[in-house]
C-alpha cells in the first residue's frame, strides 16, 4: 500500500487558483491529476480515466509536485530553439560560401554542411543545413 501524503489547505488552494485561471490544456491537465489526487484522495487509475490521460502522467505528475511544487507543473512544454549556432554564427559560417558565389562559383550543400558539422563539432542530419540556408534566405538558382 502506497504512503499517503497530507497537503496543506495553502497547497490546495494553490492547486485550485492555478486550475481556475490556467488556459493551456496540458496544463488543466496535469493540475486536474493534482486536485483529484489531493482533494478526492483518487488513484492513478481512477484519475487518468477522469483526466483522460495515462497513468505513467499521473504518477510523475505527482512525483513532480512532490519533489519541486507548483513551478515543476506549471513550466510547460521543454520545447525551444534547438539549434547547434546562433543566427550571427551561421552567418559568420556562410561568409566563405558568400564569397565564393560573388566570384561566380558553384556552392556545393556537403561542403557547406562538412564545415557546418566542424562548427559543430558532431555529425548533424543534411536537413539542418538546408533549413539554416533557408533561414539565411539562400536559395537554389539554376540558370
Amino acid at each position: 500500500m502506497a504512503l499517503q501524503r497530507t497537503y496543506s489547505e495553502a497547497q490546495r488552494a494553490e492547486i485550485r487558483e492555478a486550475y481556475r485561471t490556467s488556459k493551456d490544456s496540458r496544463e488543466k491537465t496535469r493540475l486536474l491529476c493534482l486536485r483529484l489526487r489531493i482533494e478526492r484522495a483518487y488513484g492513478s487509475k481512477q484519475i487518468a480515466d477522469i483526466a483522460d490521460c495515462s497513468e505513467a502522467l499521473v504518477r510523475k505528475v505527482i512525483s513532480d509536485y512532490g519533489r519541486e511544487g507548483i513551478a515543476r507543473i506549471l513550466r510547460g512544454a521543454q520545447g525551444g530553439n534547438h539549434r547547434n549556432l546562433s543566427y550571427a554564427e551561421e552567418e559568420a559560417l556562410l561568409v566563405p560560401f558568400l564569397a565564393e558565389a560573388e566570384r561566380g562559383h558553384i556552392l556545393i550543400v556537403s561542403d557547406i554542411h562538412k564545415a557546418y558539422e566542424k562548427a559543430v563539432g558532431h555529425p548533424v542530419p543534411l536537413s539542418t543545413v538546408y533549413r539554416m540556408l533557408n533561414r539565411h534566405n539562400w536559395r537554389k538558382v539554376i540558370e
